[in-house]
């Protein structure tokens, strides 16, 4: 599965997996309409479609594959997936941002659906360079803040309520809608921080897993929470556990713990 599968993939599941992987890059600001020529959110300068896309591929990529490889030292076979070398993986993934997530995302930047939010893409940037170190500096799998925090910089436009059109975008649909997603034709928002939601499965339960929240079950019954940080017993025993932790590890006693090194060479 090439990275464009990989990310469409993921984010289908984004309501279940996603929730593992959201937030320190911020909320997303109000940029203005993508149209010919748009303002990207953040105070960036007017950019064109074409150029918000063009600057999301170009800004991410060789950081996204540096962490990876400087990250994943233990199954370093592991990333054969993604080119082998670290310049195999820039050549690799650059391609499929440029090709087929390009082809998905573009048309949705053209109609004015979202806009590239540049303060929001250079945290996650910042935060993938941070990890080029390697050790210490690995707090996170790099495709986990690649793939949620890197993406999620494209801010959606529409308002709850309006009409929208998810075709091809699956769970993707926060990108079109304003702090909310597209379900059944129309945008619904996130729910509070703190409000009651459903969710036997760690799934995010309507709760804003795009900017770090959940939905945590306390004896049975559920509520918006953040994901919880290194020494927080928040971990659901009936599921992955890492879905509920920043770090995205947990230990048998459902504690957050901080990333382990296989997990590390983990991409989703």
């Amino acid at each position: 599965m090439n990275r464009s599968s990989l990310l469409l993939a993921a984010w289908t599941l984004a309501p279940l997996t996603l929730v593992a992987c959201g937030g320190s890059g911020g909320t997303a600001g109000s940029g203005g309409s993508a149209t010919t020529s748009s303002s990207s959110a953040g105070g960036g300068a007017a950019l064109t479609p074409e150029m918000q896309m063009a600057k999301l591929c170009a800004d991410t990529t060789a950081p996204f594959c540096q962490a990876l490889f400087a990250c994943c030292t233990v199954n370093p076979d592991s990333l054969k997936a993604e080119g082998g070398t670290e310049a195999g993986c820039e050549a690799k993934v650059g391609d499929e941002c440029k090709g087929q997530l390009t082809d998905t995302i573009l048309p949705h930047l053209k109609a004015g659906d979202t806009a590239l939010d540049q303060t929001r893409l250079a945290a996650c940037v910042a935060r993938l360079e941070s990890m080029k170190g390697g050790g210490a500096a690995c707090t996170r799998p790099a495709d986990f803040v690649y793939l949620l925090d890197c993406f999620a910089a494209l801010h959606g436009k529409l308002p709850a309520g309006a009409t929208c059109d998810d075709t091809n975008l699956g769970d993707t649909s926060f990108i079109i809608c304003d702090k909310g997603e597209c379900t059944n034709g129309k945008c619904v928002p996130f729910l509070a921080l703190g409000a009651p939601c459903q969710n036997p499965d760690m799934a995010a339960g309507g709760c804003d897993y795009i900017d770090g929240e959940f939905c945590q079950i306390t004896a049975g019954v559920g509520k918006c929470a953040p994901m919880g940080k290194v020494g927080d017993q928040v971990c659901d025993p009936d599921t992955d556990p890492g879905f509920s932790c920043e770090s995205t590890d947990c230990d048998a006693s459902l504690q957050c713990v901080a990333t382990t090194p296989d997990r590390l060479c983990k991409l989703l």
